[in-house]
């Protein structure tokens, strides 16, 4: 739409003219938008004034260069933090993490019964808890002081000595703890919750199973398989080095690196003896099927005999597990889609990558309008060294399975 400025022909050296040439070539009003200039032009306007009142006309055009010369600074600032922002995205390495972290929030029913069954289900490590109202709010107690739980002693007194009374009572609904100050949530950062996580990572009880499986259709003699469940996690190592040694660095790197590569579990499973892990979707299916009490039989200290005998006795088992283990880990890419997701996190953390230099690097232009740049710099070489280390991931084992394959066996005169 055309914009008309009417003017006197007759006074071209008045203050009025005087302030529109300013206005058009100074502060650009009719040739682009100063939506964003707002602030930058009401700051010197005050001297702008001044200079009029003191020197009249001359007060008013002697400014064009100088304010023309400070738009063009306010609008390179204001294009740097538009950058920015431009490139401020929560979504890393493919996932847009408030979303996760809202699903997740959603599903806080979950939450509450695996940390219930693990602490006091009925295959748990019998801690006692009850649910109590506390200052209006049902919140869940963990009593510790009567509980003997299924853990090793001496961590079980390491951990009461480090678990502060409070940290025993919460709630697992982030919303009922933001309406109700001073009542914890149990999550991650929770010193119970981190107590029992360590408990489970360094306590090898139940990750090490092994049974019997009856096959109707097996008529040969009992055939052994290994199922290894591996941990993929991205490698630190390398991070770590450019950090130091410093308190909480470790839990932090592991939350960017999970970022970028979120954890996640394999399973392989292997005949014992073989060179490569099995690929028939069948059998696999069939090894996969959780433990039936009415089917299976576990190799207790009454059968253990007859499991070792199959190996021809304990140093045969180990020799066994452990070739087997070798043989897994050299075809993990194989027969799972390792290669694949690895690829596809170091594609998106390439990406990520880009995002922080650009962040960096703008952040270095604007100079003093921001202070962390070198902290921002930390975390591109940070970064970079984590993505590089995403084509070979940390792979750990975390449970192992031994299925014996059996069919009718002869007891004597009978078949059973």
């Amino acid at each position: 739409m055309p914009q008309f400025r009417v003017g006197d022909p007759f006074a071209e050296d008045s203050l009025p003219e005087a302030w529109a040439a300013l206005l058009m070539e100074g502060y650009g009003i009719f040739g682009n938008s100063v939506s964003t200039l707002q602030d930058a032009i009401a700051e010197g306007l005050a001297a702008t004034w001044s200079d009029a009142l003191e020197s009249g006309v001359e007060g008013v055009t002697g400014k064009v260069g100088a304010i023309t010369e400070e738009m063009k600074k306010a609008r390179e600032e204001i294009d740097k933090m538009d950058m920015l922002e431009a490139i401020n995205d929560n979504n890393v390495g493919g996932r847009n993490i408030a979303a996760e972290l809202q699903d997740f929030e959603y599903s806080w029913k979950s939450v509450r019964s695996a940390m219930l069954d693990y602490a006091a289900g009925a295959g748990g490590i019998r801690l006692r808890t009850v649910e109590r109202t506390i200052a209006g709010s049902k919140q869940q107690a963990f009593d510790l002081a009567v509980s003997e739980p299924l853990i090793d002693p001496r961590r079980w007194r390491n951990m009461l000595a480090e678990l502060p009374a409070a940290a025993t009572r919460g709630v697992f609904n982030r919303s009922v703890a933001a309406r109700s100050p001073g009542i914890r949530l149990f999550r991650s950062g929770n010193p119970l919750v981190d107590a029992l996580a360590r408990a489970i990572y360094h306590d090898d009880r139940g990750q090490a199973t092994a049974f019997r499986r009856f096959d109707r259709r097996h008529q040969d003699a009992p055939v052994p398989y290994f199922g290894f469940d591996f941990l993929v996690e991205a490698d630190l190592s390398a991070a770590g080095e450019l950090v130091g040694d410093q308190p909480h660095v470790p839990a932090a790197l592991r939350r960017q690196a999970d970022q970028l590569l979120a954890p996640f579990t394999l399973k392989v499973w292997i005949e014992a003896g073989a060179a490569a892990p099995l690929t028939h979707p069948g059998a696999i299916a069939w090894l996969d099927q959780p433990y039936d009490n009415r089917r299976d039989k576990n190799y207790n200290a009454e059968r253990l005999p007859g499991l070792i005998g199959i190996f021809g006795g304990w140093d045969g088992y180990r020799e066994t597990a452990e070739r087997a283990e070798q043989a897994a880990r050299e075809h993990l890419a194989d027969v799972t889609d390792l290669q694949q997701r690895c690829a596809r996190a170091q594609e998106h953390a390439l990406r990520h990558i880009a995002v922080l230099d650009a962040q960096a690097q703008t952040r270095k232009a604007a100079g003093h309008l921001l202070s962390d740049t070198e902290s921002l710099l930390t975390d591109v070489a940070v970064t970079q060294a984590l993505t590089n280390g995403l084509t070979a991931p940390v792979v750990k084992v975390v449970a192992v399975t031994c299925i014996v394959r059996a069919g009718l066996e002869r007891v004597g005169n009978a078949v059973q």
